[in-house]
């Protein structure tokens, strides 16, 4: 966490403050060290890394002002991912809706349509009842189980013929 004004922490937090550091450089390199850092989290009650640890830690040190141009940069592209992110969140109902309106286009006629149009080929679909079409309809195996009710939380068991 990152908190940009001097305030109290409770038990198991560490306080870090470095007049040769950017604070928020600090963040993105522990950032950057997450996953080592959380493999040496150790305690019972919640796991946490030593005062000794976090001491012995090498940390790559620019100059301050090189600093402060690695974070401005670290906060841009942050706030572009985050667009990113939301952006990418819509692709699976965007998919959703383009694949139900090629199978519509498809089965009506209107994604050939152009081609037919090129080739000649008659615009004029028959329509009929699927039953009229059919040769044949068979259920599935109708295995011995019982009719199971839907509720809240369950899942239901319909048996159909």
């Amino acid at each position: 966490n990152f908190a940009p004004e001097r305030c109290c922490i409770g038990r198991g937090l560490a306080g870090i403050y470095s007049s040769e550091m950017s604070s928020k450089f600090l963040l993105y390199f522990f950032r950057s060290i997450e996953k080592e850092l959380s493999q040496q989290g150790t305690g019972t009650t919640f796991a946490a890394i030593s005062k000794d640890f976090i001491e012995e830690i090498k940390i790559p040190l620019p100059q301050l002002e090189e600093q402060a141009r690695i974070v401005a940069k670290l906060d841009a592209l942050f706030a572009s991912y985050a667009t990113f992110q939301t952006s990418l969140s819509r692709i699976p109902a965007l998919l959703k809706r383009f694949r139900q309106t090629v199978l519509t286009q498809a089965v009506t006629g209107q994604l050939t349509a152009d081609w037919r149009a090129e080739h000649g080929v008659s615009d004029e679909w028959e329509e009929s009842y699927l039953g009229e079409l059919m040769t044949s309809i068979e259920a599935g195996k109708n295995f011995n189980c019982p009719a199971i009710p839907v509720e809240e939380g369950k899942i239901g068991l319909v048996k159909i013929s």
